[in-house]
C-alpha cells in the first residue's frame, strides 16, 4: 500500500527555507537541497506521516558535489531532528548514522559500495525498509547495508545535503 507519493508538480507541505548556508527549494517536477556553506548541512522534511515500518524508496540526482559531500534520506525524523541518516558521499561510499540531541553516531562507517554512481551529475535510488528494530538499505536496487537498532521507533522523513570542505552541494529529489 502506497503511503505518500510526490510528483513535486505542486506544493504538498515540504519544509523549505533559505539562509546564509544555502535553500531548500520546491522546482517543477523535484526538490531541491543547496548548500552553500563548507561545512554545513540542509535538509527538507516530508508532510509525509510518521511511521514505524515502511519501505522509502528516492531517486536522488547529484547537480554540483565535492568527493567528500553527502546527500541522503532522513527516516524516523522526530519533532526535535532526532533522525537515522542513509547517505551516499559523492565519490560513491555509503554509511548509515543517528543523530540524538545533535550528537551523530554512525552505526555504519562510510563504505565503497560499488552500488553508487558517484560525481556529479548522478542519479542513485536509495531506499530503506523498517520494521520494527531491523533495516535493510538499498542503493539502485542492491542492498548494502542491513542492521538492527531500537532508538528510535518511528517518525517522519527528509531529504538532506552536507558540504564537508567546499560548497556547492546541490541534490534534487525527483
Amino acid at each position: 500500500e502506497v503511503m505518500f507519493q510526490d510528483d513535486f508538480a505542486q506544493d504538498r507541505g515540504w519544509t523549505v527555507h533559505s539562509g546564509q548556508s544555502g535553500a531548500a527549494s520546491l522546482l517543477p517536477g523535484r526538490l531541491v537541497v543547496a548548500v552553500h556553506s563548507p561545512g554545513a548541512m540542509l535538509f527538507s522534511l516530508s508532510p509525509a506521516p510518521a511511521m514505524a515500518d515502511f519501505y522509502l524508496e528516492a531517486q536522488l540526482r547529484t547537480e554540483l558535489c565535492g568527493q567528500e559531500d553527502e546527500f541522503g534520506l532522513m527516516v524516523r525524523v522526530l519533532p526535535n531532528q532526532d533522525h537515522y541518516l542513509f547517505s551516499l558521499t559523492c565519490d560513491g561510499q555509503a554509511r548509515v548514522s543517528r543523530f540524538i540531541s545533535g550528537q551523530e553516531a554512525a552505526l555504519v562507517p562510510l563504505t565503497h559500495t560499488g552500488a553508487a554512481l558517484p560525481g556529479a551529475p548522478a542519479v542513485n535510488r536509495l531506499a530503506v525498509w523498517a520494521q520494527g528494530d531491523q533495516f535493510h538499505f538499498l542503493v539502485n536496487e542492491v542492498e548494502v547495508f542491513s542492521l538492527s537498532e531500537a532508538s528510535l521507533p518511528s517518525g517522519g522523513f527528509g531529504l538532506t545535503a552536507r558540504s564537508r570542505r567546499s560548497p556547492p552541494v546541490t541534490v534534487s529529489l525527483l
